[in-house]
């Protein structure tokens, strides 16, 4: 069984007039249907003559019209339906390799040579993959339904993407017994698990990215910059996911959770990747 999963994603600021020219031009028409996430007075829904092409994990065309969003801040299970099933989607060659030293940085690492792996990534420029990259296997798959995008402004005049999917769970073993789970998210340590059986808890952290602390003193160029910390992001994202695979193994069993979706999804990841902002870049300021 499938259910709706409708995520907002943050358009950047470069493009709010690009995006309020489509809103009130004849790509996009005002929608009245109830949609959870982004607090706004209104919303438009674009219209079927609004061809719309994903280019990149920062980038889509809309009508013909380029509009910069952090495509990349999707969870996971949406990521991979949206990357698969877009054929002009474009990125970096080695991103896996690249990953792995934010997550695991090898004996020896060097920082300014990574800085230079970083530039030199950037500088030869995006080419075809519609391999979902920087994500790691999810309990759920979901189909991306390109025949519903929003478009919504909200009181403080930012502007946001609205992508439909259709979620649904694998089911893996079952426990005989259920047993129930409560989690606190928090900074540090970053989740609190306790189960019902007996109150035990574990604590869950966030991996390390101390070692990313001097490539951001560095002189990096924005492209550079933004591809560290779309990696780094990413981690976050990995680790928020690594908590449910530990509870199953804790519990010798499988943990069974919904996906999360719009304004909780981002709250979530970004709690998970609180340690980031000690970065100088600061993620906030990413996300315009």
């Amino acid at each position: 069984m499938t259910t709706p999963d409708h995520q907002w994603i943050q358009i950047k600021r470069r493009s709010y007039a690009t995006v309020r020219n489509l809103a009130h031009g004849s790509f996009a028409q005002p929608s009245a249907r109830l949609l959870s996430g982004v607090k706004t007075t209104e919303t438009w829904q674009l219209t079927a003559h609004a061809e719309v092409i994903i280019l990149s994990d920062e980038c889509l065309s809309i009508a013909g019209q380029l509009v910069a969003a952090q495509l990349s801040h999707l969870p996971t299970h949406t990521y991979r339906s949206l990357v698969a099933g877009s054929a002009s989607f474009t990125q970096y060659e080695g991103l896996d390799a690249l990953y792995q030293q934010v997550r695991q940085p090898p004996e020896g690492w060097n920082p300014a040579k990574f800085a230079r792996l970083l530039e030199d990534t950037v500088r030869a420029g995006r080419r075809p993959d519609v391999q979902p990259r920087l994500v790691v296997p999810t309990t759920y798959t979901a189909q991306w339904r390109s025949d519903q995008i929003y478009l919504r402004q909200n009181a403080k005049g930012d502007w946001f993407l609205g992508l439909m999917f259709d979620a649904q769970h694998l089911p893996g073993r079952r426990h005989a017994a259920p047993v129930p789970v409560g989690l606190d998210l928090g900074l540090n340590p970053l989740t609190v698990a306790c189960t019902g059986a007996g109150g035990e808890t574990q604590t869950f952290s966030s991996s390390s990215i101390e070692h990313l602390r001097e490539v951001t003193r560095l002189d990096l160029t924005p492209g550079a910059q933004d591809l560290l910390a779309q990696m780094a992001y990413a981690g976050g994202r990995e680790d928020a996911q690594q908590v449910w695979v530990r509870l199953a193994n804790m519990l010798g069993a499988a943990v069974v959770t919904a996906p999360v979706s719009g304004k909780t999804a981002k709250s979530q990841v970004l709690r998970f990747t609180a340690s980031l902002k000690q970065l100088d870049y600061g993620i906030s300021g990413q996300l315009n």
